[in-house]
């Protein structure tokens, strides 16, 4: 069997947790990809292994790490947090603006499906991309 590209010590964490909830299944949505209660039925190992690190990397890192970035920026501008205790109101947009400012992912890497064409330079299709986010703040 192929291994995921994650970390052993995740893959290993993973398998043990998909066993788990194999034996032991709950109403969550990891018991229901352990179990393929879909109309293609069960994912293949790496597959599984692949999703669950999806859901881990996505679901928590971001959040740890968006809730970090938010409190560092809060705490450096005294004001601002002053301005959000007071009115409650601005929690969302603050949340959304900090997501902007200081974003809890700095790059993605994608693959281009056709070639694109920036600034008079062609990336052909096939080719893997790196998209500096954070690099779009001001």
């Amino acid at each position: 069997m192929t291994e995921c590209r994650a970390k052993p010590y995740t893959n290993e964490y993973m398998r043990q947790l998909s066993a788990t909830r194999r034996a032991y299944p709950q109403n969550d949505l990891l018991s229901a990809l352990v179990a393929g209660n879909d109309p293609d039925g069960c994912l293949l190992e790496l597959d599984l292994l692949t999703t669950m690190g999806l859901l881990l990397n996505a679901g928590h890192e971001t959040t740890v790490n968006l809730i970090t970035n938010g409190m560092l920026v809060l705490l450096r501008n005294p004001e601002v947090f002053d301005r959000l205790r007071h009115n409650l109101y601005l929690a969302i947009p603050m949340v959304e603006e900090i997501q902007r400012y200081d974003p809890p992912v700095q790059f993605v890497k994608r693959t281009t499906l056709t070639d694109v064409p920036i600034a008079g330079v062609t990336i052909p299709q096939g080719a893997s991309v790196i998209l500096l986010l954070a690099s779009g703040s001001p």
